[in-house]
């Protein structure tokens, strides 16, 4: 359904996951295609630390916007998330909120998790009605092929393979529906 929002969720393994990960997944025809590409978020101290025009212009043409790190889940940048998923927009993020260095973790865990996708899921649903479809993205050699170290260069290595594995969308609307008559029993 067009007017259904979907929600790509993924790892963090390096600074430059979202355009090299995506763009492997993306039929060449969208690469040309504004409405078909993806929105995102970026920390604004990354992306926008002067919040100059140019680099607002070069962030904003890429469709990522500033998202403002301890200012929780009520924030300009969630509420355009929002906006953008009522549209039957497509939003990709990080729910671990920043880049997870495998070394980390252990080799099959994931950080821990910020609300904001709930709230993504949550407030769409109760604009529009429908929640929108997250479809989970794990991928495996970022982490090797543009190590923490090397970060300044932003183009990755070829030292292996970039494995990613796309799994089935999730609706989560009998969830919500169900939360929804529970918390109706109590008011």
């Amino acid at each position: 359904d067009d007017n259904v929002g979907v929600i790509t969720v993924a790892n963090h393994a390096s600074i430059v996951d979202d355009p090299f990960i995506l763009s492997f997944l993306l039929k060449r025809s969208h690469f040309f295609d504004f409405h078909a590409l993806r929105w995102g978020w970026c920390t604004a101290e990354v992306c926008f630390p002067s919040r100059s025009k140019l680099t607002d212009f070069f962030w904003l043409t890429g469709k990522i916007f500033p998202i403002y790190r301890g200012q929780g889940i009520r924030q300009i940048g969630v509420d355009q998330a929002i906006g953008h998923l009522s549209r039957g927009d497509w939003f990709h993020l990080f729910p671990e909120g920043r880049v997870a260095y495998p070394e980390l973790w252990q080799v099959n865990d994931i950080g821990p998790l910020k609300w904001g996708v709930g709230r993504l899921i949550v407030d769409t649903y109760r604009r529009t009605g429908n929640a929108p479809k997250v479809v989970p993205l794990v991928h495996r050699g970022m982490h090797i092929n543009l190590p923490r170290h090397e970060e300044c260069y932003a183009i990755p290595l070829p030292r292996v393979p970039i494995r990613i594995l796309v799994g089935d969308p999730v609706d989560v609307t009998h969830v919500l529906e169900a939360h929804i008559r529970s918390v109706a029993r109590f008011t």
